[in-house]
């Protein structure tokens, strides 16, 4: 299905393209747009030429950082009040921090509110602050526990379920891994890790543990930590991360974010919960792995709750084409594009249509699972406009955890440094 709808999407693209050379359009004068985004793949020029032929005043000049040097370009346009890019992408966390210190635009009287009706309630609730809509959702994400079937086999484990209702509890995931952490030769090296994040201590994949214990890891004021990053709810999932690699060595220490994934291709981990997107890169890049997959887990007599949120684009309030700009993401987020998007990029779709033109694949394993989980267990990130701040320091926190310091030692530390840089945001609030 994916191939026939990006191969016709194609063929429209160029169709368009002949026809804009035959009325003449390329004559008109045009308006240039910058618009930066993250995305190191092809994906996004089908979407600019269709853009560019529909609206032939305008070329636009697509710029793609790398991770990590995005972050560090947008926060010297901000502080500059420069005038590019005119639109970009956000990662949706900073989306309250770029609005409340002046830097995107606001677009409600820009959108229209039927149309908006067709994006799914958690992706358009945090495209909000304020009451105001400052980014359009372009995708989302969900998580899954992937295991290695192969392993489970060998050593006589039944699989999670594929069920949702019959999720594992992370108790459950402890036991099995406790017995997929293999020391083939008895040397002291572990072969086969039990376990592993696919993202190891990016608060992004951590978050649903103290979520699922009931911590939001946030005050209701947006600005306050203590009490919440340092709860004693928040120390108790801390100290779960602890023992993963500590007390049952389970999981292994040393990984960057995205290193577990090919380990995990390597038949290397029995357990693995990541992204969505790992199973493409499962299937492409590791095809005599036999891999299965099941909800993401929780923590039992806790609530289920699982990591969302993706990229999003808006538009640089001091752009000097603000109306181009608009209809620049406008048209990447309408629903045409959302459909040919997933066909093309794979990432969760943010509309309503989407899910409904693709309701025969959302209707099968591990798809289910994935559009259950975003519907009624996902839990966004932390809504501040101190996210960065609150992030990098929870991110140390259990990075500090993962080598051995005490849960409400780092946790404790975390809190009281995000506090202290938080307080500037208190007169921007509205």
């Amino acid at each position: 299905m994916k191939k026939s709808i990006y191969r016709l999407s194609l063929l429209v693209v160029a169709c368009l393209m002949v026809l804009s050379i035959q009325v003449g359009v390329g004559a008109q004068e045009k308006v240039t747009l910058q618009f930066v985004n993250i995305q190191s793949d092809p994906h996004m020029k089908p979407l600019i030429q269709a853009f560019e032929i529909e609206h032939p005043n305008i070329l636009v000049k697509v710029q793609t950082l790398p991770w990590r040097d995005y972050f560090t370009a947008m926060e010297t346009a901000l502080g500059a009040a420069s005038d590019t890019p005119d639109a970009m992408e956000i990662d949706v966390p900073l989306n309250a921090s770029y609005a409340v210190r002046g830097f995107t635009l606001p677009l409600d009287e820009y959108l229209d509110k039927e149309d908006l009706k067709d994006f799914v309630k958690p992706s358009i609730d945090a495209s909000t602050w304020g009451g105001e809509i400052y980014s359009i959702p372009r995708q989302t994400s969900a998580q899954l526990l992937y295991y290695n079937v192969d392993l489970f086999n060998e050593y006589g484990l039944e699989p999670p379920s594929r069920e949702i209702e019959k999720r594992w509890t992370w108790k459950k995931v402890v036991e099995a891994a406790k017995k997929l952490t293999i020391d083939i030769d008895g040397d002291g090296t572990i072969n086969i890790w039990g376990f592993a994040f696919d993202q190891v201590d990016r608060p992004y994949q951590l978050l649903p543990l103290p979520q699922s214990l009931g911590e939001p890891m946030l005050g209701p004021d947006s600005l306050t930590t203590t009490g919440y990053v340092d709860s004693e709810t928040s120390i108790k999932a801390g100290k779960f991360y602890y023992d993963l690699y500590n007390t049952w060595k389970i999981a292994p220490k040393g990984l960057v974010a995205g290193e577990t994934a090919e380990i995990f291709g390597s038949e290397q981990i029995g357990l693995f919960v990541g992204g969505e997107w790992n199973r493409y890169t499962f299937d492409r890049e590791y095809p005599e792995l036999n891999w299965s997959a099941s909800a993401h887990p929780y923590f039992e007599g806790g609530s289920m709750a699982t990591p969302t949120g993706s990229w999003h684009v808006s538009v640089n309030r001091h752009s000097k084409c603000i109306k181009e700009a608009v209809e620049l993401i406008v048209y990447l987020t309408n629903k045409p594009m959302s459909v040919l998007w997933y066909a093309m990029h794979g990432q969760m779709p943010v509309r309503k249509s989407a899910y409904a033109f693709y309701e025969e694949h959302f209707d099968t394993f591990p798809n289910n699972l994935l559009y259950y989980d975003f519907l009624n267990t996902a839990v966004p990130r932390v809504l501040t406009p101190g996210y960065r701040e609150w992030e990098l320091n929870v991110e140390k926190a259990y990075a500090d955890i993962r080598v051995g310091v005490k849960p409400e030692v780092a946790l404790k530390e975390a809190a009281e440094k995000i506090d202290r840089m938080l307080k500037k945001y208190k007169p921007l609030m509205k």
